[in-house]
């Protein structure tokens, strides 16, 4: 039988092309007009705090922290790193893959185990934006 464990490792620079293919499989064509891929325009990620996730040889995720600024303030966009679920659970979780399904214009505000001390779990409160941005 075939391992199909779930392997997370650092991103590697050659990782680009395979992460690039992943993503037009993913989001499509029209992915460069949103308004997450407009904030990251110009922007390189951080190398050294992105991870890939692979079943074997096979590229199935990646995670890519990026440099923003918060007013003066300089922060990251982090996502699982944040999560207090282990990186397994949280990829697991139904609400993590839910999310994928905000591209869609079916939006949702939650990813799991992120801001669980917090009055309100909602993360990306500006998605709402995004069927709006899909009917264009």
């Amino acid at each position: 039988m075939s391992d199909l464990s779930l392997t997370i490792l650092p991103e590697k620079p050659n990782d680009a092309d395979a992460i690039e293919r992943l993503h037009e499989r993913t989001f499509g064509p029209g992915r460069f007009v949103l308004s997450a891929y407009r904030l990251r325009e110009h922007v390189d990620h951080l190398l050294d705090l992105s991870f890939t996730a692979r079943i074997g040889t096979l590229l199935v995720g990646s995670v890519r922290q990026l440099p923003i600024c918060i007013g003066d303030t300089p922060a990251l966009i982090l996502g699982p790193l944040l999560t207090e679920f282990p990186l397994s659970a949280y990829f697991r979780d139904s609400e993590f893959w839910a999310y994928f399904l905000n591209i869609l214009g079916e939006i949702h505000y939650h990813l799991p185990g992120l801001f669980i001390h917090n009055p309100t779990t909602a993360v990306n409160g500006q998605l709402w934006t995004v069927p709006f941005e899909l009917a264009c």
